[in-house]
């Protein structure tokens, strides 16, 4: 018998939404399906997202409701930010930038060398 991968028959038969073969749900439930779905799309049924950004744009809301509303959509709207060196590049900096980069760039030489630091990623 092989082990793992995918089996011959296995799985949802392809076009069917209810389960598998052996698993026949009732004509009932089929139906509640069928009327959950007609339902959605006469409704056009709106993602929370979508509702919490509707909401928040409602100017007769109170302001303090509207900031916890937003503070609900934030995180799937908007990225998140992460901790990223911004530099700039050597030729827009000034010579004292410039200085400033290399005698840190030599300190952590330094520190290398002695084994008090070591690098904690690569940089690029």
């Amino acid at each position: 018998m092989p082990s793992g991968g995918p089996r011959p028959n296995s799985g949802r038969p392809k076009g069917k939404r209810d389960g598998y073969q052996r698993h026949r749900p009732s004509e009932r439930a089929r139906k509640r399906t069928d009327e959950f779905l007609d339902i959605a799309k006469a409704q056009r049924l709106t993602m929370p997202v979508e509702w919490l950004l509707h909401r928040l744009s409602d100017e007769s809301l109170p302001p303090e409701y509207r900031d916890r509303l937003a503070a609900m959509a934030a995180p799937y709207v908007s990225p998140r930010l992460s901790a990223v060196a911004v530099t700039k590049r050597v030729s827009a900096m000034s010579d004292t930038e410039i200085a400033q980069w290399l005698d840190i760039a030599e300190e952590d030489l330094q520190r290398l060398k002695n084994r008090q630091m070591r690098w904690l990623q690569k940089l690029h």
